[in-house]
């Protein structure tokens, strides 16, 4: 099947990483793939994946229609079966492309709620032929909220590459010399951590202020570490409010890491995110027997085996910073256990590309019926 994943922007994100694993696993099972994307900051190209940037996709009509154009031409030189959206505005210019030419296939992924869904939002909501929703809360919303028919929404639930699969398992000589390298040197401390984009939906500035309600003898016994890009608004927001609280020596801002680095020294993750779709690095952490505590947003259904914290209220978080730094983790052994025999099963990238190639099968097959 030759497959053309389409979407306004690759960046370092969930969604970044999600096509370049799909995209890959694609062709380990046989597929051709193309990348189409007005960015490519996850460099996506390689392993037998074809990647081409496309002008950033604007909003004026000459530059709407050049874009309509050369997706059409891509189309035509590399044959393409089916053409899987990743972005709204994305699967708005299929939209176009399929009353301009002949009809191809479309399938849109929805990864993120809740989004914008008012009227005129509804209206601009192209799903194609399939939609799919990255776990059940994204499904429902697509239904619920955007008038999906729900005979046209399929979940498929999200999964990952077994990070221990993507390098050798850090042994404790690579561990030490990483938390020297991020300036975590004190034996025994327990490392809380945060693997995601430094955005105000991740909502670091919860964890900074449940720092703050604990002692001071327990804050000497953990650190929390944060990746993602160390730049923007946001993140100079947290940063200011770290140095006025005085919690220096609490954080540390790693920038973007790779995720065995990360969870080679993490004893528990930590998601307080405002919203999500379904989130990659839980799957990541129950791979690697990291506890997870997360908040109630799309996906925590699901990722069933995680403890739930509140994004409004930091107390919940710190009560669960103490509880471990005081008491250890022995008690959750038997939760991380399940977490990772349950992603074992349900979060593999195999699983997840398997169900979604079921649905372009179902679209195609549509296609030759009409």
């Amino acid at each position: 099947m030759n497959i053309l994943l389409f979407s306004r922007i690759v960046a370092k994100s969930g969604v970044g990483n999600h096509m370049k694993e799909l995209s890959e696993e694609l062709v380990r099972q046989g597929h051709n793939v193309l990348i189409v994307s007005g960015t490519n900051e996850l460099e996506l190209g390689g392993y037998n994946v074809k990647f081409i940037k496309l002008p950033t996709l604007s909003n004026s009509p000459i530059a709407i229609l050049g874009v309509v154009f050369s997706l059409h031409k891509l189309i035509k030189e590399y044959n393409i079966d089916v053409v899987h959206c990743h972005h709204r505005k994305a699967a708005l210019y299929m939209r176009l492309y399929n009353v301009i030419y002949k009809h191809i296939p479309v399938v849109y992924t929805l990864h993120l709620t809740p989004i914008p869904c008012d009227f005129m939002h509804r209206i601009l909501t192209f799903v194609g032929d399939k939609a799919i929703g990255v776990s059940t809360d994204v499904s429902d919303f697509l239904v619920e909220k955007l008038k999906i028919q729900r005979d046209k929404v399929v979940t498929v639930l999200n999964g990952v590459v077994n990070p221990i699969e993507k390098g050798n398992i850090l042994d404790s000589n690579d561990v030490f010399k990483l938390k020297s390298e991020w300036n975590i040197q004190k034996e025994g401390k327990y490392v809380f951590v945060t693997h995601s984009r430094i955005d105000t939906v991740k909502n670091h500035l919860v964890i900074i202020e449940a720092v703050k309600l604990l002692p001071e003898e327990i804050r000497n016994k953990f650190v929390v570490v944060c990746s993602g890009i160390k730049a923007g608004g946001y993140y100079q927001k947290c940063i200011k409010t770290i140095e006025e609280y005085g919690l220096e020596d609490s954080f540390r801002f790693v920038g973007w890491c790779d995720t065995l680095s990360i969870f080679s020294i993490a004893d528990c993750l930590l998601l307080p995110s405002f919203i999500e779709g379904f989130a990659l690095s839980v799957c990541e952490a129950f791979f690697m027997n990291v506890l997870v505590a997360r908040t109630d947003c799309g996906g925590f259904k699901d990722q069933r085996y995680c403890l739930e914290i509140e994004a409004d209220k930091p107390e919940t978080i710190s009560m669960l910073i103490a509880d471990i730094t005081e008491n250890g983790l022995f008690k959750y052994d038997s939760l991380r256990k399940q977490a990772k025999d349950f992603a074992t099963l349900n979060f593999t990238i195999e699983k997840m590309t398997y169900n979604i190639v079921e649905v372009y099968k179902d679209v195609l097959l549509d296609k030759k019926e009409n």
